[in-house]
């Protein structure tokens, strides 16, 4: 099952990624990013700072949409972290029954991202501003 569905494009990594892997009870953290997927020395680095309780999976946009069905069925709860708003937005048909979306670091405003969150908010997703577990989180409206 997918406990928590995540825009950030730092991802998860270190006191960030544990705080979230003990809120969820995650052993897996999905991060969905088209440059990310094929880039080796960036995906070492997370594998470095990811807690040793939990395994990255590192996706495409595509291979998150074929796996995304598998994620939402499976008993174990799963950790899905797109990098950007269009990203999510290609994934969001394999979504289905998932509304919220929590939001972490964004640091691209170009318009194509703000189009694609406009575009998501107008499928219903909700979206929640929280960067850590026990913040107050913020509804974007």
């Amino acid at each position: 099952m997918i406990r928590l569905l995540r825009v950030d494009d730092s991802f998860l990594y270190g006191k960030k990624a544990l705080l979230w892997i003990n809120a969820t009870r995650a052993k897996v953290i999905v991060l969905i990013d088209n440059g990310l997927r094929f880039d080796y020395f960036a995906q070492s680095l997370l594998n470095m700072a990811c807690p040793p309780q939990a395994e990255l999976v590192f996706l495409d946009v595509e291979e998150a949409r074929a796996a995304a069905v598998q994620y939402r069925n499976s008993r174990e709860p799963v950790i899905m972290v797109a990098g950007t708003f269009s990203q999510l937005l290609k994934l969001a048909p394999s979504l289905e029954g998932l509304v919220r979306v929590n939001v972490g670091s964004v640091r691209e405003s170009s318009s194509d991202e703000l189009q694609a969150l406009k575009k998501l908010r107008e499928q219903d997703m909700e979206f929640e501003i929280r960067d850590l577990p026990e913040d107050v989180p913020v509804r974007l409206e």
